[in-house]
């Protein structure tokens, strides 16, 4: 009975730590220009605070972005974690342009379509004429057209609710989720953050802190756990041991992620 426990609790392990992996939120691409896949957000996308815009690359964690709430209610959430971060990449992104403005992300990032009451996600680059997404006061946008932009910057937040308005300007914004790369994100937030729950059980808040010499590239200490043992994702660096190693001996991130690059395949 205590074999078939152990059993149970590893393949729940493992399934979780396939399903963190495509909820990412963005992973990491080559260096330069990728082909039309880019990565999070840019550097100098706009979300809403609680004291007014800001761009993306001025997001602490602690700070308070608006978004939607499980019960559908309009209103802000903590940043918990980076995810993801890095000052000096370039991407090109899809660039989504809406009755109020524009908003550039991956291809493959979520964003929110249907109403505030219920919510649906469709990938950046599924986006067509006629599609409508919701703006910070609740109301449909129309999408009036789609494209092609490069981009600088790679930004990956999450909050509590894993969700936050965002655009090219605080007049643009519109709802998107965390994550991308995945056709389940409200499910996947769940995984997520209860891996985070875990991880703070073990280390405290301290695991989300960025280190001075983490500032210009990061990766969440959790998502490189995760993706040092999931196959689901190619990683170049010197091994995969190596990196679990590193995630047990420096449990608030990595002090350097060069040289690791993170595919999805």
């Amino acid at each position: 009975m205590a074999r078939r426990s152990v059993a149970r609790l590893a393949l729940l392990g493992v399934s979780l730590a396939a399903i963190a992996t495509q909820l990412s939120g963005c992973l990491r691409t080559s260096s330069g220009h990728a082909p039309h896949r880019g990565s999070c957000f840019p550097a100098d996308a706009v979300v809403i605070g609680a004291a007014g815009p800001k761009r993306m690359a001025d997001v602490r964690v602690g700070d308070s972005l608006l978004g939607v709430d499980a019960a559908g209610k309009i209103g802000f959430s903590e940043v918990r974690a980076w995810l993801h971060r890095d000052v000096d990449a370039h991407s090109n992104m899809t660039v989504v342009e809406t009755s109020i403005g524009k908003v550039v992300a991956s291809a493959k990032h979520s964003i929110a379509t249907g109403t505030v009451g219920r919510v649906e996600y469709a990938y950046a680059d599924e986006l067509e004429m006629g599609h409508e997404l919701i703006a910070m006061n609740g109301s449909a946008v129309r999408v009036v057209s789609t494209g092609v932009q490069a981009a600088a910057g790679f930004y990956s937040p999450l909050t509590y609710s894993s969700n936050f308005f965002v655009g090219s300007s605080a007049d643009s914004v519109v709802l998107a989720h965390g994550f991308a790369h995945n056709p389940a994100p409200v499910f996947s937030a769940h995984v997520v953050h209860a891996l985070m729950n875990i991880a703070e059980v073990w280390y405290g808040t301290s695991v989300h802190a960025i280190e001075q010499e983490q500032q210009r590239r990061y990766l969440h200490p959790v998502l490189r756990a995760v993706l040092a043992v999931c196959p689901i994702v190619s990683i170049d660096a010197e091994s995969e041991a190596s990196l679990a190693w590193q995630w047990f001996r420096a449990p608030r991130g990595a002090a350097a992620d060069d040289g690791v690059q993170a595919h999805v395949v």
